[in-house]
């Protein structure tokens, strides 16, 4: 979300060790928000060389948005990557994970290909 507007959405389709991992809708309201995206994912993939740098960029991704569950509760800590059609993100707050945790449990996992 960014203010009121739905500007993606999140649809997991697996859950690493840390991460939930899944694809990304965006809406019309997320191509503002693209380059932020796109410098803190370019910024992740080397934070080990300046991770300064890269929590300045996520300070900048938090800034202008925040991650809601689709029953409306807001996800208070969190980290998420877009890249492409792709997103990893991870919650802290365990109710938060708790309901994530039971939506996967009842999804019917995908068969590897």
């Amino acid at each position: 979300m960014r203010g009121d507007e739905l500007v993606a959405e999140l649809d997991v389709e697996r859950l690493d060790p840390l991460w939930f991992c899944g694809r990304v809708t965006r809406r019309w309201g997320f191509w503002p928000l693209q380059t932020l995206f796109d410098r803190e994912e370019q910024l992740a993939r080397r934070v080990h060389r300046d991770p300064a740098a890269w929590a300045r960029a996520y300070r900048r991704v938090r800034r202008e948005v925040r991650l809601v569950r689709p029953d409306g509760h807001l996800v208070p800590e969190f980290i998420l990557h877009i890249d492409g059609p792709q997103a990893r993100w991870r919650c802290w707050n365990r109710e938060s994970t708790n309901w994530l945790d039971e939506q996967l449990a009842a999804t019917p996992r995908a068969r590897p290909k």
